[in-house]
C-alpha cells in the first residue's frame, strides 16, 4: 500500500514537473515572439539612428530590454539626436527670423529679382528669399511639422528613456505571466507600413533627381532649396545662383533633412501602432478566457495547450485583467505627448496640402508673373532658367503645366501619405479599446447568470469594478482627447473648415 502511494506520488511528482517545464517553455517562447515582432520597428529605428535600447537574452531564455549609456547604440542615437535637434532648431529660428524680419536686423538678405505682372504689365522688385518661400510655403510647413513631431519624440526618449525601457520590459513580462501570445499579423502588418514610408521617400527621391535634371519638375528641389535656406540665413549666409555647385549642395542638404523628418516622425507612431495591436490581441484572448470561465465551458484535453484554455480559474482572470488595464494605462503614459504633437501637426500639414491643391488649379489660378532676373546683375541672365526653377508662369505653357504638375504630385502623395498613416493610428487605438471593452459585454451577459455562490459573485463584482472606473481602457493623447473614431470626424471636420477659411485669404495672390 506504502509502495503504491510513493509511485502515485512519483507520478503525481513527474507530471507536476513536466507541467511546469512546459509552462516555462511557452513564456520563453512568448517572449521570443515579442522580441521577433518588434524586428521591423528595431530594423527601422536602427537604419535612422534612433533605436537607444539593447535587446539581451536571459539565462532562463526570455529577452529583456537594456538602455546602456555608453552603448553603441546609445551613443548613434545621442549624435543623431544631437545633429537632427540642432537642425529643428536652426530651421525653426530660421523661420521666426523670416516672419519677423524687421526685428531681426543682423540678418538682411541682399539678393533681389525682378517680377513682371502679366496683367498690367507692371515690374516690382522682390527679395529672392522672400519670393522662393512665397511659393513653397506649403510644402516648408509640413516638413517642419515632421521635424516637431520628430523633435517632441526623441527629446521624450532622452527624458524618459528609463520609464521607456521599463514599459517595454513590464509588457514582455505581461506576456509570459499570462501566458499567451499577443503578436499574430503583427510582423506583417508593421513591414507594410515601413514599405509605405519607404515608398514615399522613393518618390520624394525620383522627384528631387527629376528636379535637378529637368526643368519644369521642381516641386522637391525648391522645397529643399528653402530648408537649407532658413538654415543659412541664421548664419547669414545668401543663397547663390541656381546651377551653382553651392546651390546643388545646399539643395541635396534640404533634401536630406526632408527625407529624415520624413522617417524620424514616424520612429515613435509606428511603435505606438505596434503596442495598440499588442493590446487589441490581448484583450481578443483574454475575453475568450473570460467568457469560457463564466459559462463553465469545458476544455478538450487536445486543446489544453491552447492560449486560450489557459489560466481559466477566476482568480487568474481577475488579475490579469489588472495587467491588461495596466498596460493601457502605461501606454497612455508613454506616448500621450506624442500622440497630442502628432495629431495637431497632423491637422495643419493636411489643412496646407488641401489647400495647395486647390490653390494650384482647382478654383482659380495665382496672379500670372514673370520673374525677368537678378536685379544685381549687369545684365539678365539665366531668366528662364530661374521661371522654371522657382515653379512661375514663364510664358512657356509647357513649363507651367510640368510645374503645376509636379507640385500637385507631391501636395497629393503627402496628403495621402498623412491621411493614411493618420487614419491607422486612429483605428488601432479605436480597435483596441473596443476589443477591451467587450469583455464588459460578456460579462454583462453572463456574469451573474452563472453565478453559483459568494465567491463568483465577488469574482463578477471585481470585475465590474475594474471596467468602471474612469474608463481606463481609453487611450487619449496626453489626456486632451480620446484617440477613437469620433475623432477621425472632428478632424474631418476642423480640416474642412480651415482649409476653406485659408482659402478665402488666397494668400497665392499676397504682394
Amino acid at each position: 500500500m506504502v509502495a503504491d502511494d510513493d509511485k502515485k506520488g512519483a507520478e503525481d511528482d513527474k507530471k507536476g514537473a513536466e507541467h511546469e517545464h512546459t509552462a516555462h517553455s511557452r513564456q520563453t517562447q512568448h517572449s521570443k515572439e515579442l522580441i521577433n515582432a518588434f524586428k521591423p520597428i528595431k530594423y527601422f529605428l536602427t537604419v535612422i539612428g534612433q533605436m537607444p535600447f539593447v535587446i539581451k537574452a536571459k539565462k532562463d531564455g526570455t529577452y529583456s530590454f537594456k538602455f546602456y549609456k555608453l552603448s553603441g547604440q546609445v551613443l548613434v542615437y545621442f549624435f543623431m539626436f544631437f545633429i537632427s535637434s540642432f537642425l529643428y532648431l536652426v530651421v525653426t529660428i530660421g523661420i521666426i527670423t523670416f516672419i519677423l524680419d524687421s526685428v531681426f536686423t543682423y540678418i538682411k538678405p541682399e539678393r533681389t529679382v525682378i517680377v513682371k505682372d502679366k496683367d498690367d504689365g507692371t515690374t516690382d522688385t522682390l527679395l529672392w528669399e522672400r519670393y522662393l518661400i512665397r511659393h513653397e510655403m506649403v510644402s516648408m510647413i509640413v516638413v517642419w511639422s515632421w521635424l516637431t513631431v520628430a523633435f517632441a519624440g526623441s527629446l521624450y526618449i532622452v527624458v524618459s528613456s528609463k520609464y521607456y525601457v521599463h514599459y517595454m520590459n513590464y509588457f514582455n513580462r505581461v506576456v509570459q505571466i499570462m501566458d499567451m501570445d499577443m503578436t499574430p499579423g503583427v510582423s506583417a502588418y508593421l513591414f507594410f507600413n515601413n514599405i509605405l514610408s519607404l515608398g514615399v521617400a522613393v518618390a520624394l527621391t525620383v522627384g528631387f533627381i527629376v528636379g535637378l535634371i529637368f526643368e519644369g519638375f521642381s516641386a522637391v528641389t525648391n522645397t529643399a532649396s528653402v530648408i537649407s535656406n532658413f538654415i543659412f540665413r541664421v548664419f547669414d549666409i545668401e543663397i547663390l545662383d541656381y546651377g551653382s555647385n553651392a546651390m546643388i549642395w545646399s539643395q541635396v542638404m534640404g533634401y536630406l533633412i526632408m527625407i529624415y523628418a520624413l522617417f524620424a516622425s514616424r520612429a515613435n507612431v509606428i511603435q505606438f501602432l505596434f503596442f495598440s495591436q499588442l493590446l487589441k490581441n490581448g484583450s481578443k484572448i483574454w475575453n475568450e478566457r473570460l467568457r469560457k470561465v463564466l459559462t463553465h465551458e469545458s476544455i478538450d484535453s487536445k486543446d489544453e495547450h491552447d492560449q486560450f484554455n489557459q489560466r481559466l480559474e477566476p482568480r487568474l482572470i481577475y488579475k490579469d485583467h489588472l495587467l491588461i488595464v495596466q498596460l493601457y494605462q502605461m501606454t497612455e503614459n508613454v506616448f500621450g505627448i506624442i500622440l497630442f504633437a502628432y495629431y495637431s501637426l497632423t491637422i495643419i500639414s493636411v489643412v496646407m496640402e488641401l489647400y495647395q491643391l486647390a490653390a494650384l488649379q482647382g478654383f482659380g489660378s495665382a496672379r500670372s508673373t514673370t520673374l525677368l532676373g537678378n536685379e544685381n546683375d549687369a545684365k539678365v541672365q539665366k531668366a528662364q532658367l530661374y521661371e522654371v526653377r522657382l515653379g512661375i508662369s514663364s510664358g512657356v505653357d509647357k513649363s507651367q503645366e510640368n510645374e503645376i504638375l509636379g507640385t500637385a504630385g507631391v501636395a497629393l502623395l503627402l496628403l495621402l501619405q498623412n491621411v493614411y498613416f493618420c487614419y491607422r493610428t486612429t483605428v488601432d487605438a479605436a480597435k483596441a479599446y473596443e476589443y477591451a471593452m467587450k469583455g464588459f459585454d460578456i460579462l454583462r451577459r453572463h456574469g451573474l447568470m452563472y453565478c453559483k455562490n459568494k465567491t463568483d459573485r465577488n469574482f463578477v463584482l471585481s470585475l465590474y469594478f475594474s471596467f468602471a472606473k474612469n474608463n481606463p481602457l481609453q487611450l487619449t493623447a496626453g489626456g486632451y482627447f480620446a484617440v477613437n473614431k469620433v475623432l477621425l470626424v472632428t478632424m474631418s471636420a476642423t480640416v474642412v473648415n480651415w482649409a476653406i477659411s485659408i482659402y478665402q485669404t488666397r494668400i497665392d495672390q499676397w504682394k
